[in-house]
């Protein structure tokens, strides 16, 4: 379903720390911008809701954060949208590629600025864990920057976990990626 390339492991074998692998998801693991992709899908599912939230979002009435808390809330509210979400992941399953499998010492992170609502199917059928925008604590957290290490931090503190590889698409990551032992952006490797 997903094409898998072995990576090298570039953790210590004598370290009883879990190593943490973590990949930027969109323009990265699939080649494109799933949320995106996701918009467009459920405005042919919704037209008029969704035309109306685009429509706003175009003339800057609702910001990027606005509009991901309310496409979530509608997903979230209706089983057939839910449902609908489960089957767009497993379309994107076919454009995803992931540099490493799940194994007893490696835990595989998912992170990204996309919503919850499609990427929880992604990450259950990936069998990894997933950072991404979404209600945390009652609040809307678009996840971006600075925000993306804060909450990488809280899910995997350093002292239990190895920040071994990182892989994103874009240099507004190194904030976050600077502190695994290896890491690459698209094009580039340090």
């Amino acid at each position: 379903m997903y094409r898998s390339m072995r990576l090298a492991q570039y953790g210590n074998p004598q370290n009883s720390m879990k190593q943490l692998y973590v990949y930027d998801f969109d323009k990265t693991i699939v080649p494109y911008d799933s949320y995106n992709r996701y918009l467009r899908h459920l405005f042919l599912l919704r037209p008029i809701t969704m035309g109306i939230l685009l429509v706003l979002r175009k003339m800057r009435i609702l910001s990027s954060r606005v509009l991901k808390q309310d496409v979530t809330a509608i997903v979230e509210h209706s089983r057939l949208l839910q449902k609908d979400a489960r089957h767009f992941a497993s379309r994107l399953m076919y454009d995803i590629t992931l540099l490493h499998h799940n194994e007893k010492d490696i835990q595989i992170v998912l992170l990204s600025a996309s919503p919850k609502v499609y990427l929880k199917y992604v990450a259950e059928m990936l069998q990894c864990q997933l950072i991404c925008s979404d209600t945390i604590d009652g609040t809307y957290v678009e996840m971006y920057g600075e925000i993306k290490k804060q909450y990488l931090h809280q899910r995997f503190p350093r002292d239990k976990y190895q920040y071994t590889y990182a892989l994103s698409d874009s240099q507004s990551d190194m904030c976050w990626m600077q502190e695994f032992a290896h890491y690459e952006i698209l094009g580039e490797e340090k």
